[in-house]
């Protein structure tokens, strides 16, 4: 029984995008969630669509519009009684993207969409899971707690028992401890990542969405 998968990822120079389509599908969050099943690995429409958790013509859709623009190709087909069933692969296993390849001016644009994207649908599933799992989140409570520490919080602790979850903080840490938590925030992302990976579909796991950023200059005011 052949794997859903195989391939494995390369240490190659990362192909140079210079082709501004491929550059846009590249950078924008919810056209590489498609991408990502077929980069430096075979698939089929099946495996990626069951990996994204979503229909089989959404996914058809997306990957006819990878082939379109040179991002994908079919590496082999399937034998099978009537229509060979196509397994596609990144064309090349690595990419690197120019940002003056994408359709921003600047790092900053291109983080501001990607951030703000990413912050649209978080909100947008938050609203969502409250509305279908209502956990007290009525309103935003400020207060201090008795070691003076200020928080701002969608509901209480105690009624808060559901699985989401949003944050926003400004910490004052020493630069050793500012690296001390960026490097576990960044051991746990690659933890679960490792597990989100080895997930079977069928084992009826969720999709989570997941921002995180530590970043100096918390205090400063957006331009």
């Amino acid at each position: 029984m052949e794997a859903p998968f195989s391939g494995r990822a390369t240490s190659d120079a990362p192909h140079v995008v210079d082709d501004p389509r491929q550059a846009a599908l590249l950078v924008d969050d919810d056209a590489l969630r498609f991408f990502r099943p077929f980069l430096a690995r075979d698939a089929t429409v099946k495996d990626a669509a069951e990996e994204v958790g979503v229909s089989l013509d959404r996914m058809l859709y997306r990957v006819r519009t990878f082939v379109d623009a040179g991002l994908l190709r079919v590496v082999r087909e399937r034998p099978r009684a009537g229509r060979p069933i196509k397994v596609y692969r990144s064309s090349h296993d690595a990419y690197f993207v120019p940002y003056a390849a994408t359709p921003f001016a600047s790092l900053q644009e291109v983080l501001r969409e990607r951030f703000g994207d990413t912050a649209r649908r978080i909100a947008d599933a938050l609203a969502a899971h409250e509305a279908a799992h209502p956990s007290g989140w009525d309103g935003y409570r400020l207060y201090r707690t008795p070691d003076g520490e200020t928080w701002v919080v969608g509901s209480d602790a105690e009624v808060r028992d559901v699985d989401a979850v949003d944050a926003f903080a400004t910490l004052r840490l020493r630069q050793e401890d500012a690296h001390a938590l960026r490097d576990a925030l960044a051991d746990l992302l690659t933890t679960y990542a490792r597990r989100s990976h080895d997930t079977d579909p069928d084992e009826g796991a969720a999709s989570y969405l997941l921002q995180f950023a530590l970043v100096p200059g918390g205090e400063d005011e957006p331009a």
